[in-house]
């Protein structure tokens, strides 16, 4: 799961802005038709289908006892046997349907409709789903949701909420927010346990330093869709460096006191950095942070930038040095474009500060 950063949502250092991401388990339907095999998501458990007549639902008046078949709900009171749904746009997630069903895009759709216009007894029969692997996750996304998790459910309802459909389990496989906000909350609770004095700034700052990274080439929004990338509850707990909020005190309670700024929210002490700013134009940008030592009482940790073309991103200094743990220290990223580079429109940079040692990692995301 993810941690998502996003400027107008997130100012607080005791909240998560939780997005979420695929994972490498990745649950598919296939569809035969005719001699051809269309691989299709849907999590279908009543098993393969013999081959059966295949219409178009334009022509299901003619085939069927109603021509309201437009839904799951409505093929299953039509008396149909099973069904392959049509989509436009992302399939990110295999949803559970009340009759054998599998949902493909476009393309197979349009395919699997002119094989039933040139096909004088069309055939089609949906096999039983199977899980595999999903090699391009982790990836944001559309519907920003945790996808295909196995969760607890009630054995009171309907696996699909149609009342056609009689199936239940103490346990099923979903999609959603309701999916990701548990792992967040799972692995802060977990870092809790081990470091119980800490505050909610530390441990969000430890899910974020530590997360594992997301390639930007799989989401063109980057930072501002996948936020500090995916959590990693593993390494979560040593951190290394961490990164606390001393602007706000307390979260509640009497005599609250908070230090008087005349800075923006790029100055609170957060393990992010975001700017905006106007196309085709230079800028220079410094913004200070401190971080605490959680990690090896006498460490060293150096800054590496991986630069990039017009935006060059300086760590002042690029060596810290600790003797002691909660022991603290300063540095500065000072970012600016070197030259005037003309770009489209809602174009993001991002550069990573990675501060290195022997013995731990510990990340700045950087994103503009």
């Amino acid at each position: 799961m993810v941690l998502m950063q996003v400027r107008y949502l997130d100012v607080a250092p005791w909240l998560f802005s939780v997005a979420a991401n695929s994972i490498d388990r990745q649950i598919v339907t296939d569809a035969i038709v005719g001699d051809e095999v269309f691989r299709g998501r849907s999590i279908n458990t009543f098993g393969s289908t013999k081959s059966i007549p295949l219409i178009d639902s334009a022509n299901a008046s003619t085939s069927c006892s109603s021509a309201s078949i437009t839904s799951a709900n409505g093929a299953l009171l039509s008396g149909a046997q099973g069904q392959i749904t049509q989509f436009e746009g992302d399939i990110d997630d295999s949803p559970i349907f009340p009759l054998p069903s599998t949902i493909v895009d476009m393309a197979k759709g349009d395919t699997i409709k002119s094989y039933i216009r040139v096909t004088k007894n069309p055939q089609a029969k949906i096999r039983k789903y199977v899980a595999i692997r999903d090699r391009t996750a982790p990836v944001v996304v559309s519907f920003s949701s945790s996808v295909e998790i196995i969760a607890a459910y009630s054995p009171t309802a309907s696996l699909t909420c149609s009342e056609q459909d009689k199936r239940s389990a103490k346990y099923a496989i979903l999609s959603g927010t309701s999916m990701a906000c548990p792992h967040v909350s799972g692995a802060a609770a977990y870092v809790k346990a081990f470091h119980p004095n800490w505050s909610p700034a530390a441990i969000k700052s430890a899910l974020m330093t530590t997360a594992f990274p997301i390639n930007s080439r799989k989401n063109v929004d980057m930072e501002l869709a996948y936020g500090a990338s995916q959590i990693n509850p593993v390494k979560v707990v040593n951190p290394g460096l961490g990164y606390t909020a001393k602007e706000i005190r307390r979260i509640s309670g009497a005599n609250i006191q908070c230090r008087k700024t005349n800075g923006t929210v790029g100055d609170l002490n957060y393990p992010s950095i975001q700017l905006q700013v106007d196309k085709n134009r230079t800028f220079s940008r410094k913004f200070s942070r401190s971080v605490t030592n959680v990690g090896t009482p006498v460490s060293t940790y150096n800054a590496a930038v991986k630069q990039l073309i017009g935006l060059q991103v300086a760590v002042s200094p690029s060596v810290l040095s600790f003797k002691s743990v909660n022991e603290k220290a300063f540095f500065c990223c000072h970012r600016y474009w070197k030259s005037i580079v003309r770009c489209q429109s809602n174009i993001y940079l991002s550069r990573v500060v990675r501060w290195c040692s022997q013995c731990e990692n510990s990340y700045c995301c950087i994103h503009q």
